[in-house]
């Protein structure tokens, strides 16, 4: 429960800020597709997340790719693809359908909502979902980006990312995580110190990870 409402609260604060920004900056025609690889002291980490719009921006598809490689042979890998489609009421909301893709969880459809916003300083995607099976998760999905617009070569880049997981059919904790970023951008290459944390079963079992990332955004 402390996971969840600390990810409802993170969601919470970068959602009101997301709004201020959009209000004041045109938005952005299409979020950038990054492809990061973060190598930290326990574990390194590969991960890809894809937003397109179709038909007219009527129709959503979100894409989730995230690999993750314990340096401990003993610990397995672990990997989620998650891949939703969407219609979107409006700019900002969408409700939809896809599946999950888990190493430890199977394949598992499920239906989603998400808000979304993108302009040239923010990116925001906060997604609830639920799994459609008998020992599926409920999960809130969010992911806030600031990097100032600059015309210049080199500007700042915070990023954090978060995800809690509750077992639907028990309400029990299964996993969560908090994955933050702080650097510069270079042109498309993001770089900088990298902090990724996942909380474990029921009692919230934490692991940290220590390291640094690089992404390069694909327009």
């Amino acid at each position: 429960m402390k996971q969840l409402l600390l990810i409802g609260g993170i969601a919470l604060s970068m959602a009101t800020y997301a709004q201020h920004e959009s209000d004041t900056i045109p938005h952005h025609e299409e979020a950038p597709i990054p492809v990061e690889a973060m190598v930290g002291n326990k574990w390194a980490m590969f991960q890809t997340i894809i937003t397109k719009d179709f038909a007219n921006r009527k129709v959503n598809f979100f894409n989730l790719i995230n690999y993750e490689v314990d340096y401990d042979p003993n610990v397995p890998q672990s990997y989620i693809i998650q891949s939703v489609f969407s219609y979107n009421i409006n700019r900002f909301f969408s409700v939809g359908t896809g599946a999950n893709l888990k190493a430890f969880g199977g394949f598992k459809p499920l239906i989603a909502g998400r808000f979304s916003m993108f302009n040239r300083n923010v990116g925001l995607v906060i997604q609830p979902s639920i799994e459609l099976h008998k020992n599926g998760v409920s999960e809130v999905f969010a992911l806030f980006e600031w990097n100032p617009f600059n015309a210049g070569l080199v500007s700042p880049f915070f990023g954090i990312q978060g995800a809690t997981n509750i077992t639907t059919r028990n309400g029990e904790h299964d996993f969560s995580y908090i994955n933050a970023r702080l650097g510069v951008q270079v042109a498309q290459f993001r770089l900088g110190p990298a902090l990724n944390s996942r909380f474990v079963g029921p009692t919230g079992n934490i692991e940290m990870n220590y390291g640094g990332f690089i992404s390069i955004s694909i327009f």
